[in-house]
């Protein structure tokens, strides 16, 4: 992460700086680098600061050896950041129409953002390999097949469903689910993909592929049927007419192997719905940070107080009211 001024370490120059430097090393687990601005001394004049050449950005830093992931640039100099990687848990948005427009938005994502985005299919969007131009490569970076397009190289697709490796983390990943505005989109001629969601034969394949497996992350669109949001359901939208096949098949796929933390995105809310659970939307989390909050969860039962938590976070005995038999029309 880099910060454009105002980083607010080293203020005061005394026990307050220490104590945001202390609860930023523990909060997070990636490197924080800052430029500095005005209210703040000069990284130099600050006690036990020392210059070190730092390879991620091919420079010399500022650092003290007691918080070595806070790093500050010199006042001046020319810098290397490297290719980052940002994976997106569906609603991609970049083959919606298969039209001008898709193209538009990928133009200025590769124009604008240098790092690489990997994406898991969400609903509302084609399958990548029935996009024109798309190919099925091996990707050394994440050890496994994605999709692509030569004119736009860092906009990759995961396939349907797969096992990758994302750095020292073994992850999960499970595309699709359903529209729930799909018949508002029929009645518009707007585009619906009739294979939004895995289809049975597909599922079965799914589960022969992920049963035994022991893997660090699950990155899924959607989520198993009893952690749906149901608080955050459209109340416009009668549930009753829902097809909930992906839920009820991740419920399933969710016993058949082993894995430690679980985030999905599609009801558009940035929380904790239960331990080692996470709906994202709009939040960018660090791999490393998300995967040590749940390692020190297991170890000491406790979360940041600042971390957003879903009212039904706190229910041992939790039912979801639309997963009952008989009401879910699949």
């Amino acid at each position: 992460m880099i910060i454009l001024g105002d980083l607010g370490l080293n203020f005061t120059l005394g026990s307050g700086d220490s104590q945001l430097k202390n609860f930023l090393d523990k909060r997070y687990k990636f490197t924080i680098y800052g430029v500095r601005g005005n209210h703040e001394a000069r990284p130099q004049d600050v006690p036990g600061m020392e210059l070190v050449y730092d390879e991620n950005v091919k420079g010399e830093v500022y650092l003290q050896k007691k918080w070595p992931k806070l790093r500050y640039f010199k006042d001046w100099g020319i810098y290397q950041f490297g290719d980052y990687k940002v994976a997106i848990i569906g609603g991609l948005g970049l083959n919606i129409t298969l039209g001008p427009g898709d193209s538009q938005l990928k133009n200025f994502l590769d124009k604008r953002y240098k790092f690489t985005i990997y994406g898991v299919r969400g609903n509302h969007e084609a399958r990548p390999q029935d996009v024109p131009g798309m190919e099925l490569v091996y990707d050394e970076n994440v050890k496994g097949e994605v999709y692509f397009q030569k004119k736009w190289p860092r906009l990759k697709y995961f396939k349907d469903w797969g096992i990758y490796q994302f750095g020292d983390y073994k992850v999960a990943i499970i595309g699709g689910a359903y529209s729930v505005d799909k018949y508002y989109r029929l009645a518009n001629n707007l585009r619906w993909f009739e294979n939004e969601q895995l289809s049975t034969e597909e599922m079965i394949e799914c589960t022969k592929d992920f049963t035994n497996q022991n893997v660090d992350l699950v990155l899924t669109h959607t989520c198993p049927i009893a952690w749906e949001p149901f608080d955050l359901f459209l109340p416009s939208v009668n549930q009753s007419t829902v097809d909930k096949s992906m839920e009820l098949f991740l419920e399933e796929l969710a016993q058949v192997f082993e894995w430690n933390v679980w985030c999905f995105g599609h009801y558009h809310s940035d929380r904790i719905e239960r331990p080692h659970i996470e709906q994202l939307y709009t939040d960018m989390e660090d791999l490393d940070t998300l995967m040590e909050r749940w390692y020190a969860y297991d170890e000491n039962g406790e979360l940041e107080w600042w971390l957003v938590k879903s009212p039904n976070y706190y229910l041992e005995d939790y039912i979801n009211p639309y997963c009952i038999k008989g009401d879910n029309n699949v």
